[in-house]
């Protein structure tokens, strides 16, 4: 199952909880999706952690549940676990961004 950044978006903006969908796209095996994750969350985590909106649909409810979910300790986990196991150099550099962006 493969879950991007529109879907994420899409969520938020039907006012369904992101949380359940975020954590199942953390969780999946494969560099590729935690990868991915860290590509949205740098995409997008000054404006989440600064609690504004990245898209004028998303709710503020929704930024605070995505805030919620970078603060949990499985998620900077799952970044720096991926780290060690990608050669990638791209890779490296969005998922230690990501690491270094949900340690706040």
């Amino acid at each position: 199952m493969t879950i991007a950044s529109p879907r994420c978006a899409a969520l938020c903006c039907a006012g369904d909880d992101p949380t359940p969908h975020l954590r199942l796209w953390r969780d999946l095996e494969g560099l590729r999706y935690a990868v991915r994750l860290a590509r949205f969350v740098n995409q997008h985590a000054t404006m989440i952690l600064a609690g504004r909106r990245f898209n004028s649909f998303v709710s503020k409810t929704a930024i605070q549940a995505i805030q919620m979910f970078l603060r949990e300790p499985a998620t900077r986990a799952r970044f720096e676990q991926a780290f060690f196991a990608s050669k990638n150099r791209d890779d490296l550099s969005a998922l230690s961004l990501a690491e270094q962006l949900v340690q706040f």
